[in-house]
């Protein structure tokens, strides 16, 4: 899925150490998506030194272009959401309508 957005809030970067050694990076971004009768949020989360690096160069009420995927799963019968973060790109401003389709 793909959004235009303003970042609302950057999360700490996180960082450690997996079981296995490997060293491992994410960052929850916050964005507002602008709507019809109100805004959304939504919290995207980054994985990995690569994403981060630019998640970290990102500002607070920054136009960003968002693509992420969506999962879920089951964990002791309740359903959990998740937001991935694929890419994040700093725009000037936001495309009308008619110039983002």
């Amino acid at each position: 899925m793909k959004v235009l957005a303003k970042v609302h809030f950057l999360d700490e970067v996180l960082s450690g150490t997996s079981d296995n050694g490997n060293s491992w990076e994410k960052q929850t971004v916050v964005v507002r998506v602008p709507g019809e009768s109100e805004d959304r949020f939504l919290a995207i989360e980054f994985m990995g030194e690569r994403k981060t690096q630019v998640t970290k160069l990102l500002q607070v009420g920054q136009v960003v272009d968002v693509t992420f995927g969506i999962s879920s799963r089951e964990h002791e019968g309740k359903w959990y959401t998740r937001l991935d973060g694929i890419s994040i790109v700093p725009l000037q401003t936001i495309p009308q309508p008619s110039e983002a389709k």
